[in-house]
């Protein structure tokens, strides 16, 4: 139909475990990849230092550190609590692609394919 806005489409980054230099290089990266198709950043990460994550057309998602579940007592297994959040933000978002950036984001994302 004429004169409907375009909808959404996000990329659904996992920034996660990264040091602020590879976080920022990542970010980079899928800022050039979202301009090039058209869609909006959906940041997953682990950093507290967001700032330079303030991409145009950019969401910044939190998810705490592996090693800060991981210690709680009487809560959720660190690896069940990521694996549940993750699917609350896939929901949420709808994202048209996951990418995951360094080893710990590929090891959450790989634990998240088996569980779908």
């Amino acid at each position: 139909m004429a004169g409907l806005p375009k909808t959404k489409r996000y990329i659904l980054a996992l920034i996660l475990g990264q040091t602020i230099e590879e976080a920022k290089t990542a970010a980079s990266t899928l800022a050039k990849i979202a301009k090039e198709k058209d869609y909006r950043i959906i940041l997953v990460t682990d950093q507290t230092e967001i700032s330079f994550f303030q991409i145009e057309e950019c969401i910044t998602e939190y998810l705490p550190p592996f090693e800060s579940l991981a210690n709680r007592e009487g809560a959720l297994p660190a690896e069940t609590y990521l694996e549940r959040r993750l699917n609350i933000l896939v929901r949420k978002w709808e994202p048209v692609q996951t990418i995951p950036f360094g080893a710990p984001s590929e090891a959450l994302f790989d634990l998240w394919q088996k569980q779908k």
